[in-house]
């Protein structure tokens, strides 16, 4: 057995000895085995099984960095950037590995300006992403 089974193995003999499955629901027992067993494991129960640890993707890319790390750099430039809503799949579509954990991200996002109105920009990013920090140099530009 791994160490993850194991883990979730003698977690789960700690919940019986301190929840007594026959003084509750069964259901609810376990719901509360699952949640433990998920948490255990790194598991998002909202939905988003992206992790905090770098994932390359199945090309071997790190296009999902990439992505997160152009979205900061532009939010950073925008005059409001709680209000910017970038391309959907941007990750998948936008970004263009380049060589040697490179990339080139060429997206838009929809912003407020100066005025409160609201304003598409497109903008082209080149991100140099370091796998081993986990951090990213970026450098991007509003296009005209």
């Amino acid at each position: 057995m791994d160490i993850l089974g194991r883990l979730v193995s003698k977690t789960a003999n700690k919940l019986l000895i301190i929840f007594n499955p026959k003084a509750m629901n069964i259901f609810t027992f376990f719901i509360i085995v699952l949640v433990t067993a998920g948490s255990l494991t790194g598991y998002d129960f909202g939905g988003s099984s992206y992790s905090e640890q770098s994932q390359k993707d199945l090309t071997g890319n790190y296009n999902h960095e990439a992505w997160v790390c152009a979205q900061l750099k532009v939010e950073k430039m925008l005059k409001n950037p709680s209000s910017a809503e970038f391309q959907f799949g941007g990750a998948t579509v936008a970004t263009t590995p380049l060589g040697n954990n490179k990339y080139k991200v060429e997206s838009y996002v929809n912003a407020q300006n100066s005025f409160g109105a609201t304003a598409r920009q497109n903008f082209t990013c080149i991100v140099t992403y370091k796998p081993d920090t986990d951090s990213c140099i970026t450098a991007c530009n509003f296009l005209d």
